[in-house]
């Protein structure tokens, strides 16, 4: 008994140490690379990279590394990067950046991203003993997250980034504050200087009659099961009684 114990405890352990491995991105091999996951364009793909002064195609399933490289995206092209096992980022048509900084190992995966124009998307997520952490700056606020998705975007003098999915900290370059946009808000710094905004949306009239007409609903449901059934009271109480 106390050996079969001990074999399924050593089983789990080797299981959950080696489920990190197992969940990485197809492609993806431990270093400092992202890979191209997806380029999708309704015309011809035109997308690029460039380590020093050529820009070179980017194509699906590429690895790049970090340490200044930069890529860009045409004004119908759209890119997925897979950073680590945890971390994707959509950069969208007329997009410029700088890969900054990778850290990827079995536990952790770090990436710090620069913006210069253009919109992206960044996705986090927690995993089984595995922290991820991605910082995204501008040259007005630097945002992050480790569980959750933003959008920023840059479009002249506005720089803009909204949580999509649960919340994001940002840091202000000019002023050093700091926020905490909750999902459905956004912080926007431009030359008026920087505010919070709403961006979510209000919900359609007929979402609130749906769950006004199940109120009545569940409550009946409530009544009836809480009600007592007459056969199992019988048959409690001839039990009692023999």
């Amino acid at each position: 008994m106390k050996r079969s114990a001990i074999v399924m405890i050593l089983t789990i352990a080797v299981a959950l140490t080696s489920l990190p491995a197992a969940i990485a991105a197809p492609g993806l091999t431990p270093g400092t690379k992202a890979v191209v996951n997806s380029i999708s364009s309704p015309g011809t793909a035109d997308a690029g990279y460039k380590t020093g002064a050529k820009w070179r195609p980017l194509k699906k399933d590429k690895t790049i590394g970090a340490d200044g490289t930069m890529v860009k995206t045409g004004p119908d092209t759209t890119v997925e990067l897979q950073l680590g096992q945890l971390m994707t980022v959509t950069v969208e048509p007329g997009t410029e950046l700088r890969l900054e900084n990778f850290y990827f190992t079995r536990w952790d995966d770090q990436a710090s991203l620069w913006m210069k124009a253009g919109a992206l998307t960044v996705s986090a997520k927690k995993g089984i003993g595995h922290q991820a952490l991605v910082v995204v700056r501008t040259d007005k606020f630097r945002a992050s997250t480790g569980n959750g998705r933003f959008r920023v975007s840059v479009a002249g003098d506005a720089h803009t980034v909204e949580a999509l999915q649960r919340s994001a900290v940002t840091q202000e370059d000019a002023t050093g504050v700091s926020h905490l946009i909750k999902q459905g808000k956004a912080l926007v710094v431009d030359a008026q200087g920087s505010r919070i905004v709403d961006q979510s949306q209000p919900r359609p009239w007929w979402r609130m009659l749906i769950w006004l007409a199940l109120i009545p609903i569940a409550l009946l449901a409530r009544r009836l099961m809480s009600k007592p059934q007459p056969g199992r009271r019988v048959r409690r109480t001839r039990s009692e009684s023999t």
